[in-house]
C-alpha cells in the first residue's frame, strides 16, 4: 500500500494512465513474453540458434525484473529511467536478432514494444518533472541529482522530497 501511495503522489503528466491499468496490461504481456522468450531459450539450449541471438532476450528479462525494485523499492527515478531505456534497447535488439530464425517471435513482441515505448516516455517525463523544481523565491530552476544531494540550498530540507519524487506538503 505504501508503494501505491508513493506512486500516486508522484508528479505525473496528465496523459499518464491510471495505476490500476498496469497490472492487467503486464499480465497479458508476460504471457506473450513467457511463450516467446521460452521458445528462444529452448532453441538456444538445443543449439538451434546461436547464443548471441538469445542474449538480448536474457538481458531484457534481467532489466525488466530490475525495474520494479529500482522504481518502487529504491524509489530511484533516475535508475528506473536508465533501466527502462535498457529494456527498450534490448527488446529492439531481440526483435532484430530473432527475425531471421522465427519471425512470429518478432511479431508477438509488438504489443510489448508499444507498451515499453509508451512506458519509457512516461518514465522519462516523470523523472524530468521530478528533476526540475522552480525556486519560488529566486524564480530559477534548481536541478537536483542524488549524487549532489549533500549540497545545501536556501530551501534546506524542503528539497529532500526530490529523492523520492513526492512534492513537499
Amino acid at each position: 500500500m505504501e508503494t501505491y501511495n508513493w506512486y500516486q503522489q508522484l508528479n505525473k503528466p496528465s496523459w499518464a494512465p491510471p495505476s490500476n491499468l498496469f497490472g492487467p496490461v503486464w499480465t497479458v504481456l508476460y504471457i506473450f513474453i513467457a511463450i516467446s522468450f521460452g521458445k528462444v531459450f529452448l532453441m538456444a539450449w538445443a543449439k538451434e540458434i546461436p547464443f548471441v541471438v538469445a542474449l538480448p532476450f536474457i538481458l531484457n528479462l534481467l532489466f525488466n525484473f530490475a525495474f520494479t525494485p529500482l522504481q518502487f523499492g529504491l524509489r530511484n527515478n533516475y535508475l528506473a529511467s536508465l533501466d527502462i531505456l535498457l529494456i527498450l534497447g534490448t527488446l529492439i535488439w531481440a526483435m532484430i536478432a530473432i527475425w531471421p530464425y522465427l519471425q512470429w517471435i518478432t511479431y508477438i513482441q509488438i504489443p510489448y514494444l508499444l507498451w515499453v515505448s509508451f512506458a519509457t516516455v512516461l518514465q522519462l517525463t516523470i523523472t524530468y518533472l521530478i528533476r526540475t523544481l522552480i525556486d519560488k523565491t529566486k524564480k530559477s530552476p534548481i536541478v537536483i541529482d542524488r549524487a549532489f544531494s549533500f549540497i545545501s540550498h536556501p530551501l534546506g530540507n524542503k528539497l529532500s522530497f526530490l529523492d523520492s519524487g513526492i512534492p513537499p506538503s
